[in-house]
């Protein structure tokens, strides 16, 4: 039974539903959850509402966020195309940076819009703007082929309420558009718990020199490294680490 098929088996009973004592109502509720599958909430909504589609309405609301896409747009530029989630929270800080260098000019309404537009609002506006620029994710991540059974594992449910000591660490490439030939790279170690955060550069993406990045990273802090939390990267994934 396909959900169209469904949908009108519902609209069936919808009459006799109406008009039903509440035990027949219950009845016949019953007899179709066994032959929809549907919630019971949702055959409730079902058989009160009347036979037919429903039409939509469409409400043609002017969006009072239409006066800040252009300021929006700029400052989005400037984060680096941050998401709606990362740029909403340090709005402020772009706007008060901008302004101290004359780079921005934006009136009380507009710098109120900007301040408390949420997240899903700042991807909706710039949703043309970033099709425009035809953002593509380059990972320059290859996995990593052996130890996989051998690392042990630690699930993303486990990270909460946890001590200081257990990091998050990934590979910056410092190679612009290209990877071809040696360039610099960036360990970036961050503690989930406390958000301190340690940075080591190296030449190459070998296993060793990623291990001595590590190894000088694990020096620095100012709490023992208990865990480490990484991609499936090869600089990570193999028996030098382990």
């Amino acid at each position: 039974m396909n959900k169209q098929e469904q949908k009108s088996l519902a609209s069936h009973f919808s009459k006799e539903y109406k008009k039903a004592s509440k035990k027949r109502r219950h009845e016949i509720l019953d007899n179709l959850e066994n032959l929809t599958a549907y919630s019971r909430k949702h055959l409730m909504e079902l058989v009160k509402s009347k036979p037919g589609l429903k039409k939509r309405i469409v409400r043609n609301r002017t969006s009072k966020y239409n006066e800040v896409v252009k300021p929006l747009t700029d400052i989005w530029h400037i984060s680096n195309f941050s998401c709606g989630q990362r740029l909403a929270p340090i709005m402020g800080t772009y706007i008060q940076s901008l302004e101290n260098f004359k780079e921005i000019n934006l009136s009380e309404c507009q710098k109120k819009l900007l301040l408390k537009i949420s997240p899903a609002s700042i991807n909706r506006l710039i949703k043309k703007e970033r099709r425009k620029v035809n953002l593509k994710v380059r990972s320059r991540t290859k996995p990593g082929t052996l130890l996989k059974h051998q690392i042990p594992i630690k699930m993303w449910t486990d990270w909460k309420d946890t001590s200081p000591g257990f990091l998050e660490i990934y590979s910056v490439h410092h190679c612009g558009s290209s990877n071809r030939g040696d360039y610099a790279y960036t360990l970036d170690a961050t503690d989930v718990c406390t958000g301190w955060n340690e940075c080591r550069g190296h030449l190459g993406k070998s296993e060793a020199r990623t291990l001595e990045a590590l190894n000088k990273i694990r020096k620095r802090l100012p709490f023992n490294m208990l865990g480490i939390d990484f991609d499936t990267g090869g600089e990570f994934v193999n028996w030098h680490l382990v």
